[in-house]
C-alpha cells in the first residue's frame, strides 16, 4: 500500500492538497487551475464571471476536483468566505483586469482605483486570509502574478503598471515576514511573458507594447514549479517565466530577481 501511495503521489504530487486560483474563468488562470487538477489538487475555481462554472465543470469532466465561487477578489468578505471554504495549501492571485489605456493625465483617479482594488486589494485580501492557516499549519504555497508593468516602463497603462509593480513589493515584504517564522511557507510573484490571451488582444487593441509571445504552458509549468516540494527554496522572488528557476544557484544571490530585477535567461 506504501508503494501504491508513492508512486500516486509522483504522479499527482498534489493530492490531498487544496488549491484556490483566482482568475480561473479564462485565460492564463483557467489553465493554472486545470494544471493543479491534474495534479491532483481539489481546486477551488474563482472568476468574478460564470466561467467559474464552465472551468469547474471541464476539471470534473476530466476526472479532477473542482469548485466555483463566482464574486469579485476586490470584496474582501468574498475573499475571506472562499479561503474558508477551501482551507487552501496553494493559492494562485492570477486575476487582475488590464484598466483604461491612454496618458495618465487624460485618465481618472476612479478608473485608476477599479484597477487597484482588483489588481492589488484583491491579491492581498486573498494572502490575507489564506496566510493564518497555512502558518498554523506549517505548509503553504502562494504565487501571485505580475507582468510587464513591473519589470519595466509602460506607458499608456498606468493603473495597471502601478497595481503590478505594488504586488512585487507586497510580495518581498511577505516573504521577509514569513522568513522568521520556521515555516514551510513561500510566497512569490510571477511574470507570466505575453500570453495569448483576451487582455493580450486588449493590449493589442490599445497600441500597447507586445514583447516576444510566450505559450500559456511556460507560465503554467512555472505556477506548477512554485507550488510543489522543489521550491522551498525559493521565496520572496520576481520570477519570469522563461527564467533558469530550475537552477538553485540562482537563488544564492538575495538581490536576484527582486523588484528592480537582474536578468538571467
Amino acid at each position: 500500500m506504501a508503494g501504491s501511495r508513492a508512486a500516486d503521489l509522483e504522479k499527482q504530487p498534489l493530492r490531498d492538497k487544496s488549491a484556490v486560483v483566482t482568475g480561473a474563468g479564462r485565460g492564463i488562470g483557467e489553465a493554472v487551475a486545470r494544471e493543479l487538477a491534474r495534479l491532483g489538487a481539489e481546486v477551488h475555481v474563482v472568476s468574478r464571471s460564470d466561467n467559474a462554472l464552465r472551468t469547474a465543470a471541464a476539471i470534473d469532466a476530466a476526472g479532477g476536483l473542482a469548485r466555483p465561487h463566482v464574486g469579485s477578489v476586490a470584496d474582501e468578505d468574498f475573499s475571506r468566505s472562499v479561503i474558508e471554504a477551501a482551507r487552501p495549501d496553494v493559492v494562485v492571485n492570477a486575476a487582475a483586469v488590464l484598466g483604461p489605456s491612454g496618458r495618465f493625465d487624460e485618465s481618472t483617479i476612479d478608473e485608476l482605483s477599479e484597477v487597484i482594488d482588483v489588481n492589488l486589494i484583491g491579491t492581498c485580501a486573498m494572502t490575507r486570509w489564506a496566510l493564518s492557516g497555512m502558518i498554523e499549519r506549517e505548509y503553504g504555497r502562494i504565487v501571485n502574478f505580475a507582468g510587464g508593468g513591473a519589470a519595466y516602463s509602460y506607458p499608456g497603462f498606468v493603473p495597471y503598471a502601478l497595481s503590478k509593480v505594488a504586488v512585487v513589493r507586497f510580495t518581498e515584504i511577505v516573504a521577509d515576514e514569513l522568513s522568521s517564522l520556521n515555516v514551510d511557507v513561500t510566497i512569490n510573484v510571477i511574470a507570466p511573458g505575453a500570453v495569448e490571451t483576451d487582455m493580450l488582444a486588449e493590449v493589442r487593441r490599445s497600441g500597447g507594447e507586445v514583447r516576444t509571445v510566450t505559450g500559456v504552458e511556460e507560465p503554467v509549468r512555472l505556477v506548477a514549479f512554485l507550488v510543489s516540494g522543489r521550491s522551498s527554496h525559493i521565496s520572496g522572488r520576481f520570477i519570469h517565466s522563461r527564467d533558469a528557476y530550475e537552477d538553485s544557484e540562482l537563488f544564492r544571490d538575495p538581490e536576484m530577481m527582486k523588484l528592480r530585477r537582474t536578468e538571467r535567461l
